[in-house]
């Protein structure tokens, strides 16, 4: 009768629609400085920098996330928030930073550039001229990207900004879908006037929680996962013999086993390799060659000497 039951819950069950949040730290960045044999870098710095300091002295942002590590595969993403912290800028004045999605792969080298001059590059960084220094080319220099914006807001020169819109949503979606073309996103400030760069605290930053983080809301299809069970013995109580029902997920090692209120074992009814659905006996009047005494036991399963199911079960002599 137990495994009827089961079978039709098995059946009837419907998959349930779960919501979940992934919140995820950033797997590359890096600053593109406007100079044109790629010189410059900074991927492995603690900043980075989006916008014009001064005359031709303009710098981009690039930021990647790992989306399909961290949300399963066919989920809705229902929202999206990347958020950023600025750590400095030349003036009070809020300015414009958009993000666009990127069209090329690119990379993180070792360059450190602690301010917003840039370092040599380094080996696979991302410049202004190379997507990996020094073989690999963007097609435009200064990256390829959508050029629609994703997302844009005003910063002000400090604290933590938010960007979220929906086609921030879609572009998550693709990467899910697809992270073959996920290659992150680009941040590009007001390049044709001075003072407008903003400092972005960057995932290499000593302060863990100002490093960028995107926040994912999304929906997926939760079907029941396979499980340990020990059914209700039957019959319980019982005056000479009771069944256990159980079963277990996949094959593991597996016991039963029946311990006295005080803790200690009286039986081990199985303890061998087992798959599936199966069940077990036992003769409460005896132990070991010796008769059990009238009382409450309980009946222990474990699979792969961690997962453990207890229940009790009344003996009447």
């Amino acid at each position: 009768m137990f495994w009827f039951f089961l079978l039709l819950f098995t059946i009837v069950w419907p998959r349930i629609a779960s919501a979940d949040t992934a919140r995820l730290l950033p797997i590359k960045d890096n600053t593109l400085f406007n100079d044109s044999t790629g010189a410059l870098s900074s991927g492995s710095g603690p900043a980075l920098f989006a916008g014009n300091n001064s005359g031709s002295n303009t710098r981009r942002a690039v930021i990647g996330f790992d989306v399909a590590s961290q949300v399963p595969p066919g989920a809705r993403i229902d929202s999206v928030a990347l958020i950023l912290n600025v750590a400095s800028a030349p003036n009070d004045t809020p300015r414009v930073i958009a993000l666009h999605r990127l069209l090329s792969d690119w990379g993180e080298g070792a360059s450190v550039s602690s301010g917003g001059r840039g370092a040599p590059s380094d080996s696979g960084d991302a410049t202004w001229r190379h997507t990996f220094y020094d073989t690999d080319f963007w097609t435009t220099p200064g990256g390829d990207f959508v050029s629609a914006a994703t997302a844009s807001r005003l910063v002000d020169p400090s604290g933590s900004h938010t960007w979220s819109s929906s086609t921030m949503t879609a572009d998550v979606q693709l990467w899910l879908d697809d992270p073959n073309r996920n290659f992150g996103w680009i941040l590009i400030g007001e390049e044709s006037s001075v003072s407008t760069v903003r400092r972005f605290d960057s995932r290499e930053n000593g302060a863990i929680s100002n490093r960028p983080q995107l926040v994912i809301h999304f929906t997926h299809d939760a079907a029941p996962p396979p499980a340990l069970r020990l059914a209700p013995s039957y019959p319980n109580p019982f005056v000479e013999e009771t069944r256990i029902d159980f079963e277990v997920p996949g094959t593991l090692q597996t016991r039963i086993d029946v311990f006295d209120a005080r803790g200690r074992r009286v039986a081990t009814l199985v303890d061998r390799i087992f798959s599936g659905r199966g069940y077990a006996t036992w003769d409460g009047r005896n132990r070991a060659g010796a008769v059990s005494r009238s009382g409450v036991y309980f009946l222990r399963l474990t699979a792969n000497g961690r997962d453990r199911l207890t229940r009790k079960v009344v003996f009447l002599r």
